[in-house]
């Protein structure tokens, strides 16, 4: 209680008239302003628990916030305008427009849309209408394990607001290999009214042409490209003795949970180890011994089809 009290002083002074203090964050009597009820009743009313419920829901909120924020970042380029950015692609009027990414089955897939609302909405040309906001509704014709969130979190962009919507997931194994035709609705709120406005992206008044998402197997040219280089940024291994006299540990600190294969050549390129390993996502720890091999250089090479690092490895027995 004496908690509560010390804080209620701080964050509500202009509530208090008299509070005479026996020692710190301790009160004899608080008069509430304008009656003179004792602290200790206002602790106990229904008006305090209010305030103490509505300060954990604001706590929430703000939380709520700050978590949808980071779904994804809008393109500052877009502001003072409206639409939803790239555009698709149309080959006559913006043919480096629409989904530019490639996403591959079984790999981490992530592309943003920036959403800009401005002030106003031309529908009909000749005749704007003010905008009170947009609300991206639905996608559909995605591959399974792509989904669609928002930022702001539940997808309502207010007038002279810029946010964005991000396609992100893993296609799964049962999509086909092909072009996936994407269409995203959205209903718009002008001039007041409380009806919306139901427009797509594309849309052939005011967004001609197409959103396609190309979909490729597992181990085209493609996804290999795009894998390696990823690969790289998401696993990493080092041997720690190094140099060593025999004994190692292949230290591998991944992000991806997989079966790897786990080889160690010479410089001529001769295979003289090899071995799969389990590999959680966070750091693992492979033996290796070496004692056997002669003394020199050695590279290993921790990797699948998604991808391979390599690292040198030095046997030294002086």
């Amino acid at each position: 209680m004496t908690k509560y009290r010390g804080e209620l002083v701080k964050q509500f002074p202009f509530l208090f008239l008299n509070c005479a203090v026996i020692r710190s964050n301790q009160f004899k009597k608080c008069s509430l302003f304008p009656t003179e009820r004792p602290l200790n009743a206002f602790l106990n009313t229904k008006s305090f628990y209010f305030m103490k419920q509505l300060s954990t829901l604001f706590i929430c909120l703000l939380f709520s916030v700050v978590t949808f924020a980071q779904v994804c970042t809008p393109d500052d380029m877009y502001a003072d305008t409206t639409g939803v950015f790239p555009p698709p692609f149309d080959m006559a009027t913006c043919p480096d427009c629409g989904i530019t990414d490639t996403a591959c089955i079984g790999e981490d897939f992530n592309f943003v849309f920036t959403v800009a609302v401005g002030e106003t909405i031309t529908i009909v040309p000749g005749f704007p209408q003010q905008l009170d906001s947009v609300i991206v509704d639905s996608i559909t014709g995605v591959p399974n394990g792509i989904t669609l969130a928002c930022n702001p979190g539940n997808c309502v962009y207010p007038a002279n607001f810029l946010g964005c919507a991000v396609l992100s997931g893993t296609p799964t194994d049962d999509n086909a290999p092909g072009d996936y035709s994407l269409t995203i609705y959205t209903n718009v709120y002008a001039g007041g009214s409380a009806l919306p406005i139901p427009i797509t992206f594309p849309n052939a008044l005011i967004a001609p042409g197409e959103y396609t998402l190309h979909l490729q197997a597992p181990g085209s040219s493609s996804c290999v490209v795009a894998t390696e280089e990823a690969f790289e940024h998401r696993v990493a291994i080092k041997n720690v003795p190094n140099p060593t006299t025999g004994w190692t540990q292949i230290l591998i600190d991944s992000d991806i949970r997989d079966q790897f294969d786990l080889r160690v050549m010479d410089l001529m390129g001769k295979e003289v180890y090899a071995e799969k390993v389990e590999v959680q996502i966070g750091a693992n720890r492979v033996d290796f011994d070496g004692s056997e091999l002669p003394a020199g250089v050695y590279i290993y090479s921790v990797g699948n089809e998604r991808g391979v690092v390599s690292k040198k490895m030095v046997i030294n027995r002086r």
